[in-house]
């Protein structure tokens, strides 16, 4: 039997996605192409989850990972590399940025991002005081 992970090249169904069968292969395929495009390893946290993220998680639906990236780079270059990679990526006629929610998480162990394929644009950071706060991708 085929899987979609025949398709991946940065990852494999080993790591932290939880129940991959339940995964969206659109997920897969995003995360894959960001991890060609900045060329550093990226560290799944997890992926499809039944319990431990807000009401409404997209990990639930099997739309979302959190991630890091292992490297030495600056956070906020990853942050920026990661945006402009959203921004300039089209799918058909679509702009990836558009469809895509971004979570920044400054303050976890390993700096890192949550990123789902929920259909339409959302951008949030999780602050020091664990608040949401909805941002703009031009003020980090």
């Amino acid at each position: 039997m085929k899987s979609i992970f025949d398709n991946i090249k940065h990852f494999n169904e080993r790591e932290n996605w939880g129940d991959t069968e339940k995964l969206n292969p659109l997920l897969l395929l995003v995360m894959d192409m960001i991890a060609e495009k900045i060329n550093v390893p990226v560290i799944i946290h997890n992926g499809y989850s039944k319990k431990g993220h807000s009401e409404k998680s997209q990990h639930y639906l099997g739309n979302a990972c959190d991630f890091h990236f292992d490297s030495d780079v600056e956070f906020l270059y990853h942050y920026t590399n990661l945006v402009s990679i959203l921004d300039t990526t089209r799918i058909g006629k679509v702009k990836l940025a558009d469809i895509v929610g971004l979570g920044v998480y400054p303050h976890w162990n390993n700096k890192g991002f949550h990123l789902d394929v929920r259909g339409y644009k959302a951008r949030w950071m999780r602050d020091k005081n664990n608040n949401y706060v909805a941002i703009n991708t031009n003020e980090l």
